[in-house]
């Protein structure tokens, strides 16, 4: 199997982790059948007879890789920034745990940077964990988008 075989299909696995959650939670999810606009899921929710959508984005950092790589995720091309576009992050601590980060685009683009020169110029990368004592430690300043309350919130209208 070739290298980016091998790495697409991480990608892949790690993605299906996320929309397992996902349905766990009760959300009604939807997969587009072209990954064209950096969206790799669709949320669906009806609030009293309101219907609403919400656009993920799925990145996910393997267990394969060194641990203090984990929480970096880099070379993010992000779709149209919107208030119902969001990004989850997965950094996978074994074939079943991960830790989890979910953030709405308008707020990643303040929190993330933007690489500005090279091929890479226009994407943007964030550090959400690091490397303490052989463990993956996510940073405390995004503590409030661990896990997936902020889509918890969204399904309950209080976004």
């Amino acid at each position: 199997m070739s290298k980016s075989h091998s790495s697409l299909l991480k990608g892949k696995r790690a993605e299906y982790k996320v929309l397992t959650k996902l349905l766990t939670y009760g959300f009604d999810v939807y997969i587009p059948v072209v990954d064209e606009n950096q969206i790799d899921c669709v949320l669906r929710h009806e609030i009293r007879g309101d219907v609403s959508y919400l656009e993920l984005q799925i990145k996910a950092r393997s267990k394969d890789i060194s641990l203090g790589d984990r929480g970096d995720f880099s070379c993010i091309k992000l779709g149209k920034v919107h208030k119902n576009y969001y990004l989850i992050f997965l950094s996978e601590l074994d074939e079943t745990e991960g830790i989890y980060w979910v953030i709405p685009s308008l707020v990643f683009k303040k929190l993330a940077n933007e690489i500005t020169k090279g091929k890479d110029k226009g994407k943007w990368w964030i550090r959400l964990a690091g490397k303490k004592e052989k463990r993956l430690v996510p940073r405390p300043k995004y503590k409030n988008y661990e896990g997936f309350e902020q889509l918890k919130k969204w399904s309950r209208g209080d976004v």
